[in-house]
């Protein structure tokens, strides 16, 4: 099967998988409200980039995605809109990191998790553990 990336980015991008899952299991036995919350960012931050590498070059979809947030995104781009959705929930949690939000970002990553894992594993053209 012919894949719609490279091997470098393909491999960046399953490593990033493997950690966001990794860091999301720590974050949901973690007994510390505040160290739960960021380790739940950190994950959603490696599935973004992921995500980023099975696009292609990282640097060049986060400027996009920074053009999305302060500029707007058109009405027919929904996969940059969730994109930008998707930095702009990551900011917002970085900033706030109370330890009510446990539940809150666990339930944000555990679902970003879903859909990075079908992304990733649908523009790599396997899946992988």
């Amino acid at each position: 099967m012919r894949l719609l990336v490279d091997e470098y980015r393909k491999n960046w991008a399953i490593r990033y998988m493997r950690e966001a899952e990794s860091d999301l299991s720590k974050a949901e036995i973690t007994p510390i409200s505040s160290l739960s919350v960021n380790l739940a960012v950190l994950s959603m931050r490696k599935m973004q980039l992921a995500i980023y590498y099975g696009l292609g070059d990282p640097s060049y979809v986060a400027f996009f995605v920074g053009n999305a947030l302060r500029e707007g995104v058109r009405d027919g781009d929904s996969f940059l809109r969730f994109l930008a959705h998707l930095e702009w929930l990551i900011q917002i949690r970085t900033v706030k990191t109370s330890d009510s939000d446990k539940e809150d970002a666990l339930t944000e990553a555990k679902h970003l998790m879903k859909m990075a894992l079908t992304f990733v594993t649908g523009i790599i053209g396997e899946e992988f553990a």
